[in-house]
């Protein structure tokens, strides 16, 4: 979901275990934030960027990749419409 963060972190050798300690959260939190099945909040957004990656951008690090969720989402009902278009055709 964070390309970005995800591609600083393995430059840097950052686990997401790192990531963890540092914002007093469990592993799977973690985990959960950066496949974005919940939110960073800001604070623990600026906490990464300012004691793992000071010199990179903070819109950089966040920015989410393309086909977010909602894409998908509309993407697959279109894909059932199709379905369902083509077994009312048949």
């Amino acid at each position: 979901m964070f390309r970005n963060l995800e591609a600083e972190m393995a430059r840097n050798s950052i686990t997401k275990g790192h990531l963890a300690m540092c914002l007093g959260v469990r592993y799977a939190t973690i985990i959960d934030k950066t496949k974005g099945r919940s939110p960073f909040h800001l604070d623990e957004a600026l906490k990464i960027k300012r004691e793992f990656f000071p010199d990179c951008d903070f819109e950089y690090l966040f920015q989410k990749d393309e086909g977010q969720p909602e894409d998908m989402v509309e993407e697959h009902y279109e894909k059932g419409q199709d379905n369902y278009i083509k077994e009312v055709s048949n």
